[in-house]
């Protein structure tokens, strides 16, 4: 099993108030048996909360009332809160449900005052909790909303009665909660809507969370998928830039980038990156809107033009081949860890240098990925010298890709992805500088930018004045 992502004591700490992630998705896409929480959630519960078949599932403890339950983490991986007051929509779907034994299984969508850090029965905390109880036939799903006001050992108080639909194993669930109304819909279809009775401008941050839950013997395990937390203020970006200016030895701007792995820091206005030691180790870092909020480009423009500088490259350890890589990648959602472990389609592109006697060469490669370890090399280009603080651009438009380092393009390639479809909730970016193999070494980035380009004919003159403004600088 691959190693997984420990999610450390910072994790807990409570992000400022106000602070409120606007946008929330996670479609499980790492391989089957990864731990669940991989930078995105935080897990508890004395069962099991694994990833299978590309989605979240969690099976209780194995007792009376056992439960195991995840919840939420910002981009800064944090302790992720939302905006209530301006509304917020929750939707996933629900499903399958594997039994282990007869009787009563349930899972519980929260939106609280609190942490949701065990089941809501516990909290004395205020606001809405949704249960879904579902039977062992696997007919019949409740629907039943509570509504709690800080009373512990207490499941509140049902806002009118249970209303029981029609169980579709794998349905969308949608979930609508603003000041003063919730509202629910199950399968395409509305289920309930009712004022909530919870004063929510009492608490500036609300938090949510998800759980499965024995009820008495039961036994079994409720899967999830496609989660996505939508609040107010969400919205994708048109473009992103960062010259890295700061003081020398900081770690890179925490309202731009989160710092995945390795050394990321500021160097005489570069970004310095210094890999983990080991062989393939990797600098990573993925950008952000702000401090909270990962960035999210929007997919559908005429094409989008990334920039990034290569300042200067330090080889510390040699060998045959090359001894670094510049890795960019491309995701239909935020993805810690990288490609090789996201069990869905991608694209990502490797510039590596190779140290060749005095001179320093460079070449890339463009894939698309299609599964975790699965790929297909869409270009090979041939090399070219490095010269510090050349730009390396990338073009991608509805149905291509172009790579250029410098002036000189290094190839061009059909991605075959239906872009603005599959990237519709936004373009998420990382990028790394990697050990190749045994090689190491230290990687400078000067400035990196986006620039959507919304028609046509402005696609070559901004692809120009990119370049032209790094050789000019």
């Amino acid at each position: 099993m691959k190693a997984h992502f420990a999610v450390t004591a910072a994790c807990l700490i409570t992000i400022p108030a106000l602070a409120y992630l606007s946008f929330y998705e996670d479609g499980f896409n790492k391989e089957t048996g990864w731990n669940i929480e991989y930078g995105k959630w935080i897990y508890g519960g004395s069962g099991t909360a694994l990833i299978s078949n590309n989605m979240g599932c969690l099976q209780a403890a194995n007792w009376n009332w056992g439960n195991e339950y995840i919840r939420p983490l910002d981009a800064a991986q944090h302790e992720a809160s939302f905006d209530v007051a301006g509304g917020i929509a929750i939707e996933m779907n629900v499903g399958p449900l594997v039994a282990l034994a007869s009787g009563e299984l349930e899972t519980k969508i929260s939106v609280l005052n609190q942490v949701v850090n065990t089941d809501p029965y516990a909290m004395g905390a205020t606001g809405v909790v949704l249960h879904l109880k579902l039977y062992s036939g696997q007919t019949s799903l409740n629907v039943q909303p509570r509504r709690k006001v800080g009373d512990a050992n207490s499941n509140g108080t049902a806002l009118g009665g249970g209303t029981d639909v029609v169980w579709v194993s794998g349905a969308k669930l949608t979930y609508l909660l603003n000041a003063t109304t919730l509202t629910v819909s199950y399968n395409g279809a509305f289920v309930y809507a009712a004022e909530h009775g919870v004063t929510v401008s009492d608490w500036p941050a609300w938090y949510c969370g998800i759980l499965a839950l024995n009820v008495d013997n039961a036994r079994g395990r409720f899967c999830y998928d496609n989660v996505k937390i939508t609040g107010p203020d969400a919205a994708v970006n048109s473009g992103f830039s960062d010259d890295f200016t700061g003081t020398t030895g900081d770690t890179v701007d925490s309202t731009k980038w989160y710092k995945e792995a390795g050394a990321a820091t500021i160097d005489n206005n570069q970004c310095k990156f210094v890999p983990n030691s080991w062989d393939w180790g990797s600098a990573s870092i993925l950008a952000k809107d702000d401090y909270t909020n990962s960035l999210r480009l929007n997919s559908s423009a005429m094409a989008l033009v990334f920039s990034t500088s290569l300042a200067r490259v330090e080889f510390t350890t040699t060998r045959t081949g090359e001894e670094l890589l510049y890795r960019i990648e491309w995701y239909p959602e935020l993805n810690y860890n990288d490609a090789w472990a996201f069990n869905a389609t991608s694209l990502a592109c490797e510039v590596y240098l190779d140290l060749d006697g005095s001179q320093t060469n460079v070449y890339s490669r463009f894939y698309r990925y299609y599964a975790a370890a699965s790929r297909d090399t869409l270009f090979t280009s041939s090399s070219t010298g490095f010269v510090a603080g050349v730009p390396v651009v990338f073009v991608i438009d509805s149905m291509n890709v172009v790579a250029y380092y410098g002036a000189w393009q290094m190839g061009t390639a059909a991605h075959d992805i239906p872009f603005a479809a599959y990237y519709n909730k936004g373009v998420f970016f990382e990028a790394a500088a990697q050990n190749a193999d045994t090689g190491r070494g230290v990687l400078y980035l000067d400035e990196v930018r986006v620039v959507m380009v919304p028609e046509p004919a402005g696609m070559l003159l901004l692809g120009l004045l990119l370049l032209a403004r790094h050789r000019c600088g």
